[in-house]
């Protein structure tokens, strides 16, 4: 069985993964383009699909490409700091994860993490059918009920200093270790650490598991992130944009700064850039300026201006780089 590495050859933010080495039981996958179901939503690859969970081992730093930029998916998260810290955005706030403890991540929730300059990180994602085994169950009523979907909960701390911080890191751990391993029965070994994973979860959340109410603001800048990743290449405006979620223009700019941190104008820029940046390396023959038009910017210099800002390099050397395989 398969342990999911991502390796930042090159900076591109939406991603899959494709074999492309192996080290003794490991399956190393790379990084390539992929745009996260076209509206920030990500397809998580799983083992197969009578398994629906994977594990993954991460070098992050704060360079755009090789963070884990914006996006949500229906399936659980949990992530543990190997080394250095993990800055995490996510519900509009912003957490610094240290050394040795962890953080989870409920389905749905728009989030994003890079390193804090840079950490490595052990994460699973896993359905919580895996857990719960069926609705009908007092496993997913007792255990997965009160947190799973909560929005009260968008995100959980695993911390240091706590019994169920401490444990709930170690069962990330040993979730990790059953896909590495890859033996007989590492599917139980797995369930079984992510079954104890959320009774600390539980623990470390609290009576307040219990009656979250959802928060708009989140699902709204969904739907706007939707709409402004469908129309990249498109003429639009925050009201536009604002639209897109029946809401006006200052009710908009309320939700991406509470959520995201950012204004609706700058999470357009940066998406048509990381769009530009995958059409860049899959297109190698595009020219810069239709490569431009592609993401919605008339003019190429302008274009070439803006990219070189935010990747720190111009998009012809970007392409030569990602041709090249280097790092960027």
């Amino acid at each position: 069985m398969i342990i999911v590495r991502r390796t930042f050859l090159y900076n591109l933010s939406a991603i899959k993964y494709r074999v492309s080495d192996i080290w003794s039981t490991w399956m190393i996958y790379t990084r390539c383009p992929l745009n996260l179901s076209g509206n920030d939503h990500e397809d998580v690859k799983s083992v197969s699909p009578d398994f629906p969970a994977e594990g993954y081992d991460e070098l992050l730093n704060q360079e755009p490409g090789c963070d884990v930029p914006w996006h949500w998916h229906e399936e659980l998260e949990a992530i543990v700091v190997r080394d250095g810290a993990m800055r995490l955005l996510a519900s509009g706030r912003s957490f610094v994860v240290e050394r040795g403890c962890g953080v989870f991540i409920n389905c749905n929730v728009l989030h994003a993490c890079k390193g804090e300059p840079t950490c490595r990180i052990r994460s699973v994602t896993f359905d919580s059918s895996l857990v719960a085994g069926g609705q009908a169950l007092a496993i997913h009523r007792k255990y997965l009920a009160p947190i799973v979907g909560n929005e009260a909960h968008p995100i959980v701390l695993l911390p240091s200093n706590t019994p169920a911080g401490v444990h709930g890191c170690t069962r990330i751990e040993d979730a990790v270790r059953a896909f590495e391993s890859g033996g007989q029965g590492f599917e139980i070994d797995a369930r079984f650490a992510l079954s104890h994973l959320m009774l600390d979860v539980l623990a470390l959340a609290g009576e307040e598991a219990d009656g979250g109410r959802p928060r708009a603001s989140a699902r709204r800048v969904r739907e706007m992130c939707r709409f402004i990743e469908t129309h990249l290449g498109d003429d639009i405006g925050i009201s536009d944009i604002a639209h897109a979620a029946s809401i006006g223009e200052r009710e908009a700019l309320r939700c991406f700064r509470q959520e995201l941190g950012t204004t609706p104008s700058s999470y357009l820029a940066e998406q048509r850039l990381e769009h530009a940046a995958r059409i860049l390396s899959e297109s190698p023959d595009e020219p810069v300026s239709q490569v431009a038009c592609h993401v919605g910017m008339k003019s190429a210099s302008n274009f070439s201006l803006r990219f070189r800002e935010y990747f720190g390099c111009a998009p012809r050397e970007w392409r030569k780089r990602v041709t090249a395989g280097q790092s960027v």
